[in-house]
């Protein structure tokens, strides 16, 4: 554990310091002992020593073990915060250091910079001790500095900069010094490939305990640190601290994105500023379901479009939170456009389709069989659903002869065995007039023709007028059509009613045949 980094956000070339003979327990002051337990691993010495108390008290409040409370309902409490926020400051980082990380890598990413807070000092950083002083926790002769045991003698500049004694400094640091034993783990003959999460979990531990030499040492049961490794392991596999997290999907109580950028203007928990609005976590107000990015949150109607919101803002689960007070600028965003771009292959509404196999048609995506659907069967698609962020499963809304329901359509990467786009014009009953097609209005009072869909009126087209179809837009949760038509020299869209879940269409317009 030689390579230094400087905060996140920066990661500069890492610069290789001699051992530094830094004596044992080094500005160790009012030194108290504990247990080989979470949040009160021995030894502690007073925080102080390396920054201001209040500085802590202010980002860290609910991070500090409380040793004057009762002991179990206290380690609970702290092991919750503190879960929280390792695990979201380790998916931020990783998203940050590599954009494109799949969720599989962001997952095992999260357990091994979990399981190594936990091998070092059982999450311990921050303690009030019976002194009703605040320590920090200091480990191997009190070299150890933290809860990831940041090392005085091969770490001494880091340590005069207060990165061993700020919490999330300390995690971060431990991150820039893990992450690249991470990223180098799968050329290794003891990983072989990127994923063999448990061996390249083994491997970045390994390096980062004994130096990037040491990455396969795990392999080795004869080496002097095998115990070290075969910890390690026994940390990973039974993941231990889950017993004392009620809620393991619980949001951190600070501000894991501000605090990780090594800001001093973060803002305390609950300031209605949005600060504790997540990103790459779902959130629902009644019947909308956002995402954060930036200074936006992006909004659909209805959970079954939640999944396309993974385009805006990678998710890390579809579990949703309640949305907490902010003053984020919010916006709706199209399920048709969104969920286009979360799977390319996906078809629209509107669309004719070819089933590649019988496939049995169901009342809902879920729900029980309604028929067949036979071979080669041309339908068009009324509405689509997406389930999955990985393997993004579709199912398809059709009329099968009167029957109305879904069918399963393949993932992304199965979907052409199942059911391909169809390029015949229109072979079968549909309610949407294609490109060159006739439309009468139908509407007693016209239809207003306007710019874009919902934009600037252009003009009434009255009653039975007919018009030629330039082109159709598909919009919102209940699928609202739109025509794009030429009336009086101007071109614009006249709403034409919705398609689900009982069309209105008849009553704005009609094809004509």
């Amino acid at each position: 554990m030689k390579i230094f980094f400087t905060i996140f956000g920066l990661f500069l070339t890492p610069t290789l310091f001699a051992a530094n003979p830094t004596p044992d327990y080094y500005r160790c002051i009012n030194r108290v002992g504990g247990e080989w337990n979470y949040g009160r691993a021995p030894n502690g010495c007073d925080a102080s020593a390396f920054g201001e108390d209040r500085t802590l008290l202010s980002n860290y409040p609910k991070l500090i073990f409380l040793d004057l409370e009762n002991r179990t309902i206290e380690r609970n409490r702290y092991m919750e915060e503190m879960h929280a926020l390792i695990r979201e400051a380790a998916q931020l980082y990783i998203l940050k250091r590599n954009p494109q990380a799949s969720r599989q890598e962001i997952e095992y990413w999260q357990k091994l910079v979990t399981a190594t807070a936990d091998q070092e000092t059982f999450f311990s950083h921050y303690r009030s001790a019976s002194d009703q002083r605040l320590k920090m926790m200091r480990g191997d002769i009190g070299h150890g500095h933290g809860m990831m045991q940041v090392d005085d003698r091969h770490h001494f500049p880091a340590i005069q900069q207060g990165i061993g004694w700020n919490l999330m400094g300390n995690l971060v640091y431990a991150m820039d010094i893990l992450y690249p034993q991470w990223t180098r783990a799968p050329s290794q003959t003891c990983v072989g490939s990127s994923t063999n999460y448990e061996a390249r979990m083994r491997a970045a531990w390994a390096a980062y305990n004994g130096g990037p030499s040491k990455i396969c040492r795990f392999t080795n049961p004869n080496d002097k640190f095998a115990n070290n490794d075969k910890g390690f392991h026994s940390k990973l596999k039974s993941q231990s601290w889950k017993k004392y997290v009620a809620d393991l999907n619980k949001e951190a109580s600070v501000d894991v994105g501000c605090l990780i950028e090594n800001r001093e203007d973060c803002p305390p928990p609950g300031d209605g500023t949005g600060s504790q609005v997540l990103e790459h976590t779902l959130y629902k107000q009644e019947n909308f379901y956002c995402v954060r990015s930036g200074t936006k949150l992006s909004c659909v109607e209805e959970s079954k479009n939640a999944v396309c919101l993974d385009t805006i803002s990678k998710l890390n689960s579809l579990d949703s939170r309640t949305l907490p007070q902010h003053n984020l600028v919010v916006e709706i965003v199209d399920r048709h456009k969104i969920c286009s771009q979360f799977s390319s292959s996906l078809l629209k509404v509107g669309n004719f389709l070819e089933t590649k196999q019988a496939i049995f048609l169901r009342a809902t995506p879920g729900g029980g069989a309604l028929g067949v659907i036979p071979k080669g069967e041309i339908l068009e698609v009324s509405d689509f659903e997406i389930r999955n962020l990985d393997s993004k499963d579709r199912y398809y809304k059709i009329n099968l002869e009167g029957k109305i329901g879904y069918f399963y359509a393949g993932s992304a990467s199965s979907y052409a065995s199942w059911a391909i786009k169809s390029d015949q014009t229109a072979p079968i009953p549909s309610q949407i007039a294609r490109m060159g097609e006739k439309i009468r209005i139908k509407n007693s009072a016209g239809i207003n023709m306007r710019k874009t869909p919902g934009g600037s009126l252009l003009g009434n087209i009255p009653k039975a007028k007919e018009l030629t179809v330039l082109s159709y837009i598909i919009q919102g949760s209940q699928n609202y059509l739109y025509y794009m038509v030429s009336y009086n020299g101007k071109a614009g869209y006249v709403y034409s009613g919705f398609l689900e879940p009982n069309s209105s269409v008849h009553l704005w317009t009609e094809r004509v045949r």
